[in-house]
């Protein structure tokens, strides 16, 4: 990070860290972690039916558990 503050200078690079800092790019970050857990491609499903299957899968693979969760 040294090298990135000195590149940018401090201005430049306190501007960056407020806006890495933001609510909103902190949603965003939580948001892509999100995605790649459930989608492997990184692509959340845009039709009913994909998201369906989508559902369905993810059911699948965390178990009975999940599957009784999901039901209830």
């Amino acid at each position: 990070m040294e090298t990135v503050c000195r590149a940018l200078g401090n201005g430049r690079y306190d501007q960056l860290q407020a806006w890495l800092d933001s609510p909103a790019q902190r949603v965003r970050r939580v948001l892509d972690v999100t995605t790649a857990s459930w989608w492997p491609d990184g692509a959340p499903p845009t039709g009913r039916r994909a998201a369906a299957r989508a559902a369905r899968a993810h059911a699948d693979h965390a178990g009975p558990r999940g599957r009784a969760l999901q039901r209830a």
